[in-house]
């Protein structure tokens, strides 16, 4: 289920799926939403933070590591070699969508 982007915070950029960036005065804030999907919190908006850093691509990078520890955690054993194919694919992703980014913001 995917989070509403209404219950993003206010100064916060969206990266992709549900990883956000809080973006205060002192840092930017690496925090994932996730809804509940069960018990009395059924429906409802849960943030879990990652971290906090003094720059924006820090942050990001982050995002990339995060992004690859979860998906190597739903493997049972892997080889070295598989951990790097799933780190090199989401990389080619992060890649891609900063390289769409600043071209938005050249043509925009």
């Amino acid at each position: 289920m995917k989070v509403d982007e209404k219950e993003a915070k206010k100064g916060s950029v969206h990266v992709f799926d549900n990883y956000y960036i809080d973006v205060d005065s002192m840092n930017f804030t690496v925090v994932k939403q996730t809804v509940v999907r069960t018990g009395k919190r059924k429906g409802e908006t849960n943030k879990t933070t990652f971290g906090y850093f003094g720059t924006l691509e820090d942050a990001v990078n982050d995002i990339l590591e995060e992004v690859v520890i979860a998906k190597i955690q739903k493997k049972e054993v892997l080889e070295l070699n598989e951990a790097f194919e799933i780190y090199k694919k989401e990389f080619k992703k992060f890649e891609k969508l900063l390289k769409n980014t600043k071209k938005e913001i050249k043509n925009g």
